[in-house]
């Protein structure tokens, strides 16, 4: 259940507790599917949890209920609560406001020195879950809500809008970094005075600071554009489940050296080699048009 959702409850009646009368928590990163954590918790614990939206324990060796974060300031902003097929442990998504482990690293399964972030990538299953939970909201205090309020060409529009802003900011971050790319947008170069030159162009090198801005940059659009386009499929019908099965089978289909397109994907990714048209061994005429990749 999402803690968000007042449409979805956690039956309590369905989770089973040890003889003890607790049951093992997992808390993972709702955004990187990193598993930060395993702890315990009795009912209290659990009911604490939903009604703050802060996971909370039970600590075995000191009896008694604690709130992660209670002393070191890392709290767990928990944004979802899902039990498992038996109901004898629950799994936590939720947003980390520091380290998660009491050694200072980022996750109690890490390796890594204290702080340090390692593991896990964004997981847009987490997302996908704010965006459903506020497309209902009051589209005066939520923008998530007004875009649904507007409709899919709004939607769709606004994804345009922010895939142009990503290849902006990627072209720039790039030339940032390869003064010879940089081109005016008639494909003529300038020298570093900003005037026409005949040769290769060659500005003034980016300043470190000036580079670590550029990738920000890019950071930030991309970032938009995710949200924007989980907007769109959520308005879709489409959820992230879908894309993963779909990449999924993609993977599968490189490693099972299936043909797909004129492509012919080999035993591994590492050997993935291009068949010309001509040797393909498809039957009948190939489609005219623009063939996808």
């Amino acid at each position: 259940m999402s803690i968000d959702s007042e449409e979805e409850v956690l039956d309590f009646a369905k989770l089973r507790y040890d003889a003890a009368g607790l049951l093992p928590v997992v808390a993972q990163d709702a955004f990187t599917g990193r598993v930060l954590m395993l702890a315990w918790a009795n009912a209290e614990a659990v009911a604490r949890t939903l009604a703050t939206g802060e996971a909370h324990f039970w600590s075995r060796s000191r009896q008694a209920l604690w709130r992660k974060g209670e002393t070191s300031g890392s709290v767990l902003s928990v944004l979802s609560v899902e039990r498992d097929c038996d109901g004898d442990s629950l799994l936590l998504r939720v947003v980390p406001a520091g380290p998660a482990c009491h050694t200072g690293a980022s996750s109690c399964f890490d390796a890594d020195s204290a702080g340090a972030l390692s593991g896990g990538g964004l997981d847009l299953g987490a997302l996908e879950r704010i965006v459903a939970a506020r497309a209902g909201a009051d589209p005066e205090a939520s923008y998530t809500a007004r875009l649904f309020a507007e409709g899919i060409e709004r939607m769709a529009q606004k994804v345009g809008e922010e895939a142009t802003e990503v290849v902006i900011a990627a072209l720039a971050m790039h030339h940032g970094r390869d003064p010879k790319s940089a081109r005016t947008s008639k494909g003529r170069g300038l020298n570093s005075g900003g005037s026409r030159s005949s040769g290769t162009p060659v500005p003034a090198p980016e300043a470190p600071g000036k580079a670590h801005e550029q990738k920000q940059r890019l950071v930030e659009e991309a970032s938009d554009l995710l949200f924007h386009l989980t907007v769109l499929l959520q308005a879709s019908g489409v959820t992230t489940t879908d894309l993963a099965r779909e990449l999924s089978a993609r993977h599968r289909g490189r490693t099972q050296g299936k043909e797909v397109g004129s492509v012919h994907l080999l035993k591994t990714e590492e050997e993935v080699t291009t068949v010309p048209p001509e040797q393909s061994e498809r039957t009948g005429p190939r489609p005219t048009g623009k063939r996808r990749a």
